[in-house]
């Protein structure tokens, strides 16, 4: 059987709808070509937004750090997750009728999703009868294998050499409400290994889309010489549910890329942020939710349409361009205030929010909902304004958006 492996999301684009940016190529690269657009930038706000308040600080005076130290893969320590970690929902008996529904059917391989993420949860949803014929042997037998337990799961990321690492998803087993949180880990490609062939990895899966959620399901086969068994391309022999990990410290950073002057969606990056420990010492994991700047824009260095498996000129979960599942990656921090965590243009030109001067970064909850593509963010949230002439004034602006103007 041939292993599939899922690359990492970087480098994938997405057919969908982009709206290009209002900045010439040459010019992408000229820091003085952008500090004119930062002045652009400044004269437009003051021109929408009034007077700025001079002690404004843009909401990051919030310190997102966490207590717990990580290390790489599953955190076995569950009496520890509800300080820090919101845990998901049990599945329930409606949720695995629909999740059958999809995967009893043959699923071609090209229809299978592909997510990057870190940190998330792996929880069980079902397992099939775990019976199976094999193949004829060279005198035309076959024999029934019962009692197949496929009992080992496994995650993988790329290391630095780029080398594809498969790690055992510790204390996971396939009985009902099993659940798993899988820190500073990866999503690159799933496996497992079973009790008829305990030797072999096999990572023959898909991974769908089933009402906003997302599930791998494995298609069992059997390389054992004696005992060999052909994957049959229904993939509900193991079925895990793989749910992005929320951070209960968690907070919002909106951006403007300041590619197109004067729109003020603060969309054209938009993610939340959680200091934590992790190997190599303080991180971020950064949950990139929205893309709709058609500029490359890094996190850490990391860029974010790249993460998010599109290319840097299209726009992502904006209500213009594609939808796609949010992205999650950990970057080295040098401190436990989100302010600090680097957002940039080109990996060169950075954005800033600036004490009382026009921000190119916003921190906000991370219950906010952002605003739709082309969306000034004052008629998206009416209360905007008058917080940003005075930041002590209508506090709770992001609480109020008007319908339809935000995702």
């Amino acid at each position: 059987m041939k292993k599939v492996f899922f690359k990492s999301m970087v480098g994938v684009a997405f057919v969908g709808m982009a709206m290009s940016s209002c900045v010439e190529v040459e010019d992408l690269y000229d820091p003085s070509y952008f500090a004119k657009k930062k002045q652009q930038y400044e004269t437009q706000w003051k021109i929408q937004f009034g007077s700025i308040d001079p002690e404004h600080n843009w909401g990051f005076s919030y310190d997102a750090s966490g207590d717990e130290a990580v290390t790489r893969w599953a955190n076995t320590n569950s009496n520890e997750w509800e300080n820090y970690v919101i845990k998901p929902d049990e599945v329930n008996d409606v949720e695995i009728s629909n999740v059958l529904e999809v995967f009893n059917k043959p699923i071609n391989k090209s229809a299978s999703k592909q997510v990057n993420w870190s940190d998330f949860w792996v929880q069980q949803v079902y397992q099939g009868d775990n019976s199976y014929v094999t193949e004829p042997d060279q005198n035309g037998h076959t024999q029934n294998l019962t009692n197949v337990k496929l009992d080992q799961l496994l995650t993988a990321y790329y290391d630095a050499n780029g080398e594809l690492i498969y790690e055992h998803v510790s204390n996971f087993n396939a009985s009902l409400g099993c659940v798993m949180l899988m820190q500073n880990s990866g999503t690159v490609s799933f496996a497992y290994r079973n009790n008829q062939d305990s030797g072999n990895l096999y990572s023959d899966y898909v991974i769908m889309e089933v009402n906003g959620e997302y599930y791998v399901g494995f298609d069992f086969s059997c390389n054992d010489p004696n005992r060999k068994v052909i994957a049959d391309g229904i993939y509900n022999d193991w079925i895990v549910k793989i749910i992005p990990a929320e951070y209960k410290n968690t907070q919002r950073i909106i951006c403007e890329d300041l590619g197109n002057i004067g729109d003020f969606d603060f969309n054209d990056v938009v993610f939340d942020a959680y200091i934590t420990w992790g190997n190599n010492g303080q991180e971020a994991v950064v949950t990139v939710k929205a893309a709709g700047g058609t500029l490359p824009i890094y996190i850490g260095g990391v860029e974010i349409h790249k993460a998010m498996g599109v290319a840097a000129n299209v726009m992502v979960n904006t209500g213009a361009g594609v939808s796609c599942p949010p992205a999650i990656f950990r970057i080295p921090v040098s401190s436990s205030n989100i302010a600090d965590i680097e957002v940039s243009v080109n990996n060169a030109i950075v954005l800033e929010a600036p004490q009382g001067d026009a921000p190119q970064k916003i921190c906000v909850p991370s219950t906010f909902k952002w605003c739709t593509e082309r969306t000034n963010i004052k008629d998206a949230y009416p209360g905007f304004m008058e917080w940003s002439q005075n930041q002590n004034a209508n506090v709770g602006w992001y609480s109020n958006p008007t319908d339809g103007n935000v995702m």
